[in-house]
């Protein structure tokens, strides 16, 4: 076990660094420009030429990388080009963080009430109805991209029942901490979580949904539990109880997941 942390903390540097170079040359050389979308469609070429000799765009890409992390090992991670003109984008990241958490928190919570209990009633009835149908519905939602999913949703939400389900100056933006931390218990409540949390929670659902299923059937398929069935035992109890006992790591390691989503989250919003 412990060999196997310290292997995982020796590639974790290298993994992050591929991560952040793969990321930055998708959005230094993927589709559409910082500064055209800053000046619009109609700007001049000389124009563009200056602005992107004022941010560096026009250094060669070591350059740029090179200068991003180390900017960003200093904390700085540069100012906003587009929607937030001119603010730093540290700053925006720490307004919508607690946000962002509590929402991913929620999504988190409400993916394990459900996700769990369905990837065991799947992997006790393997292959009936029930679990075609719960394998189907999870591969749909892990396939859809959320880009897609959201504008969908709002719709059906908004326009048919009326309902404008946003995040504009709500009370979860007030302090630095996270408000259920904070004892601000109000904004669980109310209609703007609605469409955010159901987003985020059918992830995770899926993805549990998933991974239970997967660990019913391998607890189902041991030795012991055979053998109990031989004999005539009932064995649903003690492969639900032996699988229990593992979902606590599955659930621990869905943090990391929510990191990930709240950086997708955070990019967006600060485009």
């Amino acid at each position: 076990m412990a060999a196997h942390i310290i292997r995982r903390l020796i590639w974790l540097p290298v993994v992050l660094f591929f991560v952040s170079v793969i990321t930055f040359a998708l959005g230094l050389y993927g589709p559409g420009n910082p500064v055209t979308v800053m000046l619009g469609l109609h700007a001049t070429p000389d124009t563009i030429a200056r602005l992107n000799q004022e941010y560096g765009f026009d250094q060669p890409f070591h350059v740029q990388y090179l200068h991003y992390i180390g900017n960003a090992l200093q904390g700085n991670f540069g100012y906003s080009l587009v929607k937030y003109r001119d603010q730093p984008v540290g700053r925006l990241i720490a307004e919508r963080l607690p946000v962002t958490m509590q929402l991913n928190l929620l999504a988190l919570i409400i993916g394990s009430v459900l996700g769990i209990p369905l990837g065991i009633l799947a992997g006790l009835y393997r292959n009936s109805w029930f679990d075609w149908s719960v394998r189907t519905l999870s591969l749909i939602a892990v396939s859809i991209p959320i880009i897609f999913l959201m504008p969908v949703l709002l719709f059906v939400f908004s326009r048919q029942h009326e309902i404008i389900l946003s995040f504009s100056n709500s009370k979860f933006t007030l302090g630095p901490f996270l408000p259920m931390v904070a004892g601000r218990w109000e904004g669980i409540f109310s209609g703007k979580i609605v469409l955010p949390v159901l987003i985020e929670s059918l992830g995770f659902i899926a993805i549990l949904t998933r991974q239970m299923r997967a660990g019913m059937i391998d607890v189902l398929g041991q030795d012991y539990v055979r053998t109990a069935r031989a004999k005539g035992s009932w064995v649903c109890r003690s492969a639900v109880w032996s699988r229990a006992r593992s979902w606590l790591k599955i659930f621990l390691a869905f943090p990391a997941s929510a990191v990930s989503r709240s950086k997708r989250s955070i990019r967006a919003s600060t485009m």
